[in-house]
Order: C-alpha cells, then structure tokens, then sequence
C-alpha cells in the first residue's frame, strides 16, 4: 500500500468569489474546471498534496504557480450574405458570435466599419423612392415629398438629368415665372410638433428669391425660406410679430448643387430652435422667439405672395431661379444617420451605401464617416454587445446596376485593451432579378390585430392604413385578399368601396364573400396609390352569432403580385395579415335590431313614422340598453359640391328658393353654363352648376339677359354658396355701368375678415366684420337682403348685423353688365381688366326681388329635415341636426327603447327627392348592432 498515491489541492485553487477552478485526478493531472476571467484573475498559487497508503501515512505537498494570459477577442460566425440592391437595409450578421478562443467578460468599445469606395461619379435622385430605402417612410409621421405632391406651372423637368422629380424654376421678372403650390390640405400644420426639411437644389449666381412661402397678411409670414446672395433667411411667425434670421456665408449660389437640411425643433415654446445642416455637414443654428404661430395656407413653391398693405395685395413676387432636385417635409426630427443618408450626393459623401444603428440602444453607438463607421463605446458584457452587434444593418442605395461586394470589418476592445477582429463579406446583387413589393397593414408593421367581442355586430376597417411599396418601381398586376376561418359567410364577409374602386379604374370581384381579387380596370397598369386607395377601403364584417368562444380566430391576408421589371419575372409579396382574435363575452351577448323595412316619403307632408314594426332584442335576455341612434346617412352615389352646408344630398337652391319665399321670382345665372369660364361637370348641382374660377378669368352679363332691368335694389336679395381660396380678396358680384357708376358689389375682403357691400359709388359703402375666416377653402353661404336703407348680411344663415346706407334706393336701368368673380376697372370701362378676381367657387348666384326674413334664411340654409320621437321618462332625447342624427341616451329596458323607437318620424321641406340610407343603432354599453333601411323620399 505504500505505493498507493492519493491525489489533491489544498490551497490557490478557486477564484475570487469562491468557486473551484482548478482539479486533480487520480493520476495527478491538474486541470481547469471553470473558464478563466483575466479581469478576475490573472495569476493563481496552487497547493496539491499526495498521500500515501501506509500506517501511519505520509505526504508530501508541492506549489504551482498558473499566470493566465489573455487572448486577443475576435469574431466568429461571420458568414457571406447576399444583399439585393434596393431594398431596405440588411442585418449583416445575425448570428454573430464574440470570442473566438475564450470567451471574455466585458467589452469597452466595438467598431464596425465599410470601407471608401471610388464613387460612380453621377448625382442620386432625393425623390421618395431614395427616401423609402432610407427608411424614412417606417415611421408614423408620414414623409411628404413635395415635387412629387406639389402643382407646378410653367415648370419642366431638369435638362441635367439628375432626377426625373426635377423642376426648374425660372424668374422671367420679379413678379411673374414658372412656380408649384401645395394645396393647404395636403401637408400638417407644422407648428404642432417638430419638424424637418430637406432639399437639393441648383441656384445661378446673383439669384434671389423665395424657395418656400406660407403667408397671408402684412409681415405675416408663418414659413419663408428665402435665397439672396451668399445667405439663406429663414422666417417664422410668432406671437403676431414676424421672425426671422440670416445664415450667413452658407454660399448656395454657385450653379452647383447643394444638400440642405433644416431642423426645427421646439416649435411649441418660447425657443424655437433651428438647426441648418449644408452638404452632409453642420452649418450652424439659432433659436427664435417662438412658439410658432400658424394658420394653414397653400405652400408657395419658387415664389412668396405679396404682403403689401395698399394693393394690389398677395400679388406673386420674389420668384425663384434655379433646379430643384428634392424637396421634404416629414414631422419628425431626423437623426445623424437619416442625415447621412438623404444628403449623400454619390461624389462626396458616402455614395449611397452606409451602416445602420441597431433598434437597440446600449450600448451607446455613434455615427461618422458619413456612416461607414459605427463606433460602440462603454464598459458592458458581452452578451449585449453581441446583441447590438447581430442588429447592426448594411444600407445601399444603387447608383450603378453592377454585381459587387463590400468587406465590412468589425473590431472589438476588452477591458484590458486586448483588440482583435473579423471581416465578413456582403454581397451586392443588381435589381435585375426584379425586387418583391412589399405591404404592410400598419405604418411600421406587416401584420395586425383586431379583437371581436363575441355577440356583436362590428364592421372592421382592416386596411385604413395600408400602404405598398416596390423598391424596383414595379407596377402591380393583381391584389388578393382573402378571408380564411369564417364559421358561414351569411354572417361573415368581406367587402370595398366600389366607387372609389371604379374611380381608381381598378376591378374588385368578391368569389364567395371571403375572397377579393383586385385587378386594374383597363389594359394599362394601375399605380401603387390607385391601389392602396382601393384596399385601403376594404372591410370585415361579422354579425352577432351567438357564442363563439373557443373557436379559431380570423385571418385577412392580402398578398400584392407585382409585373416583374428589367425583363425579369413577376413575383409575390410576402403576405400582410389582419387577425380578427375572438374575445370571450361572459354572460352577456350584445342587443341586436330588426324590422327596419324600406319605406317612402312625400316632400313637405307632416311628421311620417319610419319604423312602426322596429324589433330590438337581446339573446342573453339582460333586457337594458344604453342608448340608441338614429341618422339618416348621405346616399354615396350622389356627389354634393356643398358637402357639410346643406343636408340633403343633392344642390337644390332655386327649388329651396321658392319653397321657403313662395312668392319669389329667382334669377339663377348659373342655371346654363357660363361662357369663358372653367366649369367643374364633376360638381354640377340638380338645377345650376358649380363654377371655378382661377384668378384669371370673369363672368360678364347684360342685365338685358338677366331680367334684371328695372329691379328695385331697395327689396331684393342677393345670395350665392361660395369656397374661397385663402388668401384672396375678390368680388362675387358686381352691376356696374359705364365709366364710375359702380351700382352694387358684394366685396369678400378676407385679409381684413370683412365683407363690404357697396351701393351707387364706394362713398355709400357699408362693411361687415366677421368673427371667424370666411376664405377657408370650404362652402359658405352668403345673403345680402335689403329693406329699404337697411341692408343686412347672412353668412351660413346667421345674421352678421344690418347697417344703413343711402344708395339702395334705385332701378336698375339698361345698358349694364353683371360682372361675377371680379369687376370692372370702372377707369377704363375695360370689361377685360377686371380687378380683385374672385379665386375658389360659386355656386347658386340668385337675385330675388324679394326682402327675405331671418326665417327664410333659415330655410334656405337649414337642413329642413329632421327626425323625431315621442320620448318618455328615464330617456334623454339629443338631435345632430347637421349629422341628421337623433340619439336617445338612458339606462332603459328593451322594451322602453322598442317603444320610442317605433314612433320615429321623418318630415322635410328641402324639396330633395330621391333615396337615403337611414342607420339604427343600439348598444347596452359594451356590445352593439346596426341594421340599416331605404328611405325614399318623392
């Protein structure tokens, strides 16, 4: 037995928190039993003794000193992947792994870095396409190109051929050249939330001029941006005082192009930052007396309107020359790399490739090189490294059609300074091989979800965001949507908006009640927004069926087919779907209503019953309902040019005339197309037409042709349904003779919010000021009656005041022309220099020899229709009388509502024949149901 050796370690063999690091075997082999930490340990002393087997035992014991030694950190799992051009940016390595030998505890900083590239030498398009694969379009603040959104005049696309979005802008004077508008509902108002613009442009030397322009009274600029020289002057509106600051130096005069960002942030307080970025780089920043000040107008593009007090006001000066390449609006405040990558100009900068930051936030990361360089800094493991690392994207924007591939290099640090590294290769394929387009449910996600609670009649709008986009610009060939799940399509189906489908000429078949296809209508393809218009529209609906609990969800799944481009093949998105996820209703099912029959009505008889035989019911017998709703909807075939100012569905204004002034003789002038004038056919009413007038053009009549030779001024009426342009100032009516004899306008002088009705000559001129903007771009009506020497004004059937004035008391004689949408230079009696043009519509210009009461303006500008109910204890009764709407609100039983329900009555005096939808709706306060009937009115 002395030969028996028993092996083992004493002392030094664990690590500092007390775990055993090292072991020994029976034949004396010492070995590590845990990884090593050099940030832990970088030494250990380690006592093994051995024993013998003998009586007594003897030992021995001996010391080994271990130094651990670091090993330099690398990479591993770094494989070559394939990156089709165009598309959005690409996670470089998914699986990455850190630590190649040994697996180290902390990391200080790891960089990843894209090497320069000679660049291809030709300019990048800064259109939408370029901000789509720079994923500006992902977020919830939509991005609004404006070249692309904009109305230009005169203008024509770049000769440079820099981008096929180009315009060129060019300054025949001060006050005339080619120039673009944006309508004032197509962007936001930008002093809600901050905000950045970003274009390129091309200016000759010694130019001026107004790059952008929002504006409306003197000094009252809510937005400017103005080139002059070697500056660029930014304007804000704030606190009613303009504001405005000069950035000096910045040099965009040199007949070359420039990429200019601007930031602005805090529009909301008192410091409104403004932050200008030239080609790529820092310019400089300022703050301005905020918050901003704003009133929605048409943007000026290439031009700022006049804002001078005497006239002629807003009159188009400060024109611009030069190229635009790119031109962006989006409510966001972009960050280094969004920068980085809409500036580079494919000379420069980073030529359209770049890195992206991961969605993860620590550790730290910061952005140079024109992001070819992202750099990873502070003390923290090395599993979050990893994790931020395995995120990090690859972005290029093509500028040539060419395979290639980049080498990206990522570099790591340890904490005790030991650096290694990894190359992986990212190959770059040309679109040749024709890109998927891609939809999506959502601003910033594929798929969606909805919850539907068992018992209900709902109706989901599954695809009211939608959008598609197709990085290869492909057109689409066919859309499908389908419904998969649905227990029976008699309750169950989906369904679109056919008329926004036929407008878009694109061709909806429903196969089934769970399957549309949608295809365009002609031979040629439709574009992208026609679908997206068209899908956007689409809809579930699934009624009450009783209890569903335990039963699959639904699925909506829309796939997009694309026509393939560069000669390559079509191909499939991958499919976007709505889940319709089945909630659990307990013990309570929602009501339901039935017995809603079609049914008819005679204009002008008394109150008719609607719904005698109205059956509302609840299938889990809780017997109470919260509230009921009664509307009656705007059939949708009918189009109003007046929608929100008269009830009915269609224009009816010489009819509503004489049924609310029996005894009047109305002279319409709109009652036959003008001549020389632009009429809209879209927007004709039932008995006149609805006429545009663009600034540039007026009406001119003899009043021989107008009956309205020997009409008394002094009792009469003058009314008319208007949309103005804002910013205008312009007549809607004028009678005027030869030389002065101005005998009666009607002035619409908005930038003072007044209207001035004149009589004889401008000295007898009486002015009404109004309360609210009456040049908003939506209808108004206003009336002008007159009783004697009092005149009085309406405006949407509320008296504005009456005031008296002395030249209303003559006959209108012969030889006299009615100018409408301007008048007369009366210097000169030139019916073709018509001044203060009104811009917008008209629509129902009358003369009525006839003094109108308050009560008829009421009747003409009311709705004149109405529900009504015979209500009863415990249930509150409320009228929408612009929604045409009735609710009834109160904790009532089944029965109660059912009651007051069948003694719904209809009456109207509009003279508006024809169908209209009318809704039911009734809820116990968590669940509901709508049924629906015709009600025709003759």
């Amino acid at each position: 037995n002395n030969r028996l050796a028993l092996y083992s370690l004493t002392a030094g063999f664990s690590n500092s928190q007390g775990v055993a690091t090292f072991s020994i075997d029976s034949q004396g082999l010492i070995s590590l039993s845990e990884h090593l930490n050099i940030e832990d340990e970088t030494s250990f002393s380690i006592t093994a003794e051995v024993r013998d087997g003998g009586d007594p035992t003897r030992a021995s014991t001996a010391t080994i000193s271990v130094s651990v030694l670091a090993f330099s950190p690398c990479y591993s799992n770094l494989t070559t992947r394939t990156y089709i051009e165009g598309q959005r940016s690409q996670i470089i390595s998914p699986s990455l792994t850190i630590g190649c030998r040994s697996r180290v505890a902390n990391i200080t900083q790891a960089v990843v870095t894209v090497p320069r590239v000679t660049c291809p030498g030709q300019q990048l398009c800064q259109s939408t396409t370029r901000a789509v694969a720079c994923e500006l379009n992902q977020f919830s603040d939509p991005l609004l190109d404006i070249l692309d959104t904009a109305v230009f005049t005169g203008t024509q696309s770049a000769s440079d051929g820099s981008c096929t979005s180009s315009k060129t802008l060019t300054a025949v004077s001060r006050t005339s050249g080619s120039f673009g508008i944006l309508s004032q509902s197509l962007y936001p108002d930008l002093s809600q939330k901050d905000f950045t613009i970003a274009f390129r442009i091309k200016v000759p030397a010694a130019v001026e001029g107004y790059l952008i322009s929002v504006n409306r009274d003197a000094g009252v600029r809510y937005l400017g941006i103005y080139i002059k020289s070697s500056k660029l002057q930014v304007f804000i509106h704030s606190v009613s005082t303009r504001r405005d600051y000069n950035f000096l130096n910045i040099n965009l005069n040199d007949n070359v192009y420039h990429h200019v960002t601007m930031v602005f942030t805090n529009v909301q307080t008192s410091a409104v930052g403004i932050a200008i970025y030239k080609d790529c780089s820092f310019f400089e920043s300022t703050t301005l007396i905020g918050p901003m000040d704003w009133q929605t107008m048409d943007m000026q593009i290439g031009r700022r309107l006049r804002e001078d007090i005497a006239p002629p006001r807003h009159t188009p000066i400060f024109y611009l020359d030069g190229t635009i390449d790119s031109l962006l609006i989006q409510q966001r405040v972009w960050s280094d790399q969004d920068l980085y990558c809409m500036c580079s100009d494919g000379v420069n900068h980073n030529c359209g490739e770049m890195l992206r930051k991961p969605s993860i936030t620590v550790p730290p990361v910061v952005m140079s090189d024109f992001g070819r360089v992202l750099t990873f800094s502070g003390l923290y493991s090395l599993d979050v490294y990893e994790a931020a690392l395995r995120d990090t994207k690859f972005l290029y924007i093509p500028s040539t059609t060419l395979d290639f591939s980049r080498s990206i290099t990522f570099g790591i640090t340890d904490s005790r300074t030991n650096t290694g590294s990894n190359t992986t290769a990212l190959l770059i394929t040309d679109t040749n091989s024709n890109l998927a387009p891609v939809v999506k449910l959502t601003t910033s996600a594929r798929d969606t979800e909805y919850i539907y609670k068992e018992g209900t009649h709902t109706i989901f709008s599954v695809a009211s965001q939608l959008t598609i986009t197709d990085a290869d610009g492909g057109t689409l060939s066919q859309v499908t949507v389908t419904l998969s799940g649905a227990l029976a399509v008699s309750n169950e189906h989906l369904s679109f908006d056919t008329a926004m489908a036929t407008q878009h000429q694109i061709t909806g078949t429903i196969i089934n009640q769970d399957t549309i296809t949608f295809v365009a209508a002609s031979t040629s393809f439709r574009s992208l927004s026609d679908y997206v218009n068209v899908l956007r529209t689409v809809t579930y609906e699934i009624r009450n069926q009783g209890q569903l609990t335990g039963l699959p969800s639904r699925s909506i799944a829309f796939v997009v087919n694309d026509t393939g481009s560069a000669g390559a093949g079509a191909i499939v998105s991958e499919t976007a779907t709505a889940t319709i996820r089945i909630a659990v209703a307990g013990n309570n099912f929602g009501p339901s209503v039935t017995g809603l029959l079609d049914t008819s009505y005679s204009v002008g008889t008394s109150a008719f019953a609607i719904a005698t035989q109205a059956l509302i019911s609840d299938s889990d017998g809780q017997g109470q309902l919260l509230s009921l709703t009664a509307r009656v909807l705007t059939t949708p075939t009918i189009a109003s040019p007046i929608t929100g100012q008269l009830c009915e569905n269609k224009v009816t204004l010489i009819t509503k005339t004489t049924l609310c002034v029996p005894s009047a003789t109305v002279t319409d002038f709109f009652a036959q197309a003008p001549a020389g004038v632009t009429v809209d056919d879209s927007l004709i009413a039932q008995d006149g037409r609805v006429v545009i007038f663009n600034g540039l053009q007026h009406m001119n009549i003899p009043t021989s042709q107008l009956n309205l030779i020997n009409f008394n001024m002094s009792h009469m009426t003058v009314s008319a349904w208007f949309k103005q342009q804002p910013g205008n100032n312009g007549y809607i009516v004028a009678l005027h003779g030869a030389g002065s004899a101005r005998f009666f306008d009607i002035y619409l002088r908005s930038e003072l919010d007044r209207i001035e009705v004149n009589f004889l000559n401008p000295a007898s001129a009486i002015s009404f000021g109004l309360t609210t903007p009456i040049d908003d771009d939506t209808w108004h009506h206003i009336l002008v009656t007159t009783q004697g020497s009092i005149v009085s004004l309406y405006v949407d059937g509320l008296h504005q005041g009456s005031l008296t004035s002395a030249g209303t008391s003559f006959i209108v004689p012969s030889g006299y022309l009615l100018f409408i949408g301007g008048r007369p230079d009366f210097r000169t009696f030139n019916d073709q220099d018509s001044l203060f043009r009104f811009i917008g519509s008209l629509a129902g210009v009358q003369f009525t020899p006839t003094t109108m009461t308050t009560a008829d303006v009421t009747c003409l500008t009311s709705c004149q229709s109405s529900l009504g109910v015979t209500s009863q204890t415990g249930v509150m009764v409320t009228k929408d009388t612009a929604l045409r709407q009735l609710t009834l609100t109160g904790l009532a039983t089944i029965a109660d509502y059912q009651g007051i329900l069948r003694t719904l009555t209809y009456t109207s005096l509009s003279g508006d024949t024809g169908a209209r939808n009318v809704s039911i709706a009734v809820t116990d306060g968590l669940y509901s149901d709508t049924a629906y009937f015709t009600l025709t009115v003759v």
